[in-house]
């Protein structure tokens, strides 16, 4: 099979972060549930000051683009709305 690998992609500071995560995690888990992908989403370096998060993803192509597209940025698109 496909090996694993992790892209990382950016997402806006502030709210979004402690949206996608979730209370005790359960957003990021379920995304990573459904996509078989590991999420991680760093930290900032900067205090929360920085304007954005970088997050990393962690799996197969597929699952990557499964997280990026289906998980994370639909996670972020209900936060802004």
């Amino acid at each position: 099979g496909e090996e694993a690998a992790t892209d990382a992609m950016e997402i806006p500071n502030g709210e979004f972060p402690s949206y996608m995560v979730g209370k005790a995690g359960c957003h990021v888990t379920e995304m990573q549930s459904r996509s078989g992908c590991s999420i991680e989403l760093l930290e900032d370096g900067r205090g929360g000051r920085a304007a954005v998060r970088r997050v990393h993803l962690t799996g197969t192509r597929d699952q990557r683009t499964a997280a990026r597209e289906r998980q994370v940025a639909r996670r972020c698109a209900a936060a802004a709305a």
